[in-house]
């Protein structure tokens, strides 16, 4: 018989989320497996792959005969990154939530760490460093952390960053979710929402050690560099970066939301400047003559067209 839980401890969801990686999926499912924490339940939640990802889960799933509480999701058909994970708050019943994607490794006292952080802390989130490891799950020598700047980012720097925490490394406590509402829009981040919306709301915490292997060139939050593409491919540099101004349009709106859900009016402000140029930015990349008259109508105005202009011409003439 397995040992029992030690209910004495706090209960935390251990959640995988994965998609289309039935190639390391075992290997990320035994890390959870492996996890020394007393009482955890662990959840394995599937996005409609359309490979074996599922049957992977369901198979080690059956055969596991340890501690740990166990419950198995498949989404049918296929949700997306950010209604999927939406999605995982209502499986997890943990007073703290960690984050696993499918293709990362939890080393075993993870979970124990996290949770000794949080338990002396009222962070709405808690990170950690993390071994980046290679396609062939290799080890790169490269420790991946966040704790030395984004603990001690101010609240308006952290309101336009598009860089926060690094999410792979996360623990969540539910208010990050009940406190503000589901996420609504797409295409955006868990590190990029959850981790503003921790800045705002109770604070972050982080563990100054490696405790996940990070699989690096791959993933949902993968994108091209424009400076990879050659010079004279225009159309390509522009989709690249259309692209990224997406993503930070919708980070954006909805990082904006989330101010007015809890009356930050202040730093609503600084968002929605920032939205504002974003998506000045956006239109003038797909349509460049849009503005011609109306940004004469002020000097503001015209310095603003000049300022976005300049940057957008060097960011689609960068040289490799």
């Amino acid at each position: 018989m397995p040992p029992k839980p030690d209910t004495a401890a706090p209960l935390v969801s251990l959640v995988v989320m994965a998609y289309k990686q039935a190639d390391v999926i075992s290997q990320t499912i035994e890390g959870a497996f492996a996890q020394s924490y007393p009482n955890l339940e662990i959840v394995l939640s599937d996005d409609g792959s359309p490979d074996d990802t599922f049957v992977v889960m369901q198979k080690m799933a059956e055969a596991y005969d340890g501690p740990h509480r166990l419950r198995l999701n498949r989404n049918d058909p296929n949700m997306g990154f950010v209604d999927h994970l939406n999605h995982v708050f209502s499986l997890c019943s943990g007073e703290l939530i960690v984050y696993n994607a499918g293709d990362d490794i939890s080393l075993p006292h993870r979970v124990r760490k996290l949770v000794d952080v949080a338990e002396s802390s009222e962070a709405l989130l808690i990170h950690s460093d993390a071994h980046e490891i290679d396609q062939n799950g290799q080890r790169t020598g490269v420790v991946n952390t966040r704790h030395g700047v984004f603990d001690a980012m101010d609240l308006d720097t952290a309101a336009t960053a598009m860089a926060l925490c690094t999410g792979a490394t996360c623990a969540w406590r539910p208010e990050v979710m009940t406190r503000f509402g589901p996420i609504v829009e797409t295409p955006t981040f868990d590190d990029l929402i959850f981790g503003f919306r921790a800045k705002l709301s109770g604070g972050v915490a982080s563990v100054p050690e490696p405790l996940l292997e990070y699989r690096v060139g791959q993933g949902l939050s993968t994108f091209e560099s424009i400076r990879n593409l050659p010079v004279d491919a225009k159309a390509e540099r522009a989709a690249a970066l259309l692209k990224r101004l997406d993503l930070r349009a919708a980070t954006l709106r909805q990082r904006a939301r989330d101010c007015q859900t809890v009356g930050a009016t202040r730093v609503e402000a600084i968002v929605a400047k920032e939205l504002a140029s974003t998506d000045y930015t956006i239109r003038l990349l797909q349509e460049p003559g849009f503005d011609r008259w109306s940004r004469f109508r002020s000097l503001t105005a015209l310095r603003e067209s000049v300022r976005v202009r300049v940057r957008l011409r060097k960011k689609l003439n960068v040289q490799a």
